[in-house]
């Protein structure tokens, strides 16, 4: 029953779309994080880790968009 549900596209598709979804949900880029590293209300200085946090949000989402994306390829095969 299990192996089954392993092999089966639908499973796969749906759980790629379901972390796709959640990861764009959770590190979609927040208004908040500036790309340049400025801190918030101080333009005159540049914050490293909020360019690295811009970076790891960045990465994540494209990962979430990459997982959708591969949950509608799944779903293509699985109609051809």
């Amino acid at each position: 029953m299990f192996s089954d549900l392993i092999l089966n596209i639908n499973f796969w598709s749906a759980i790629f779309g379901l972390v796709g979804t959640i990861l764009i949900f959770l590190y979609g880029i927040p208004p908040q994080l500036d790309k340049n590293g400025a801190i918030y209300l101080v333009c005159e200085q540049n914050d490293k880790k909020e360019k690295d946090d811009f970076k790891i949000t960045k990465i994540k989402s494209y990962f979430g968009l990459a997982f959708i994306a591969i949950s509608y390829i799944l779903q293509i095969f699985n109609l051809l």
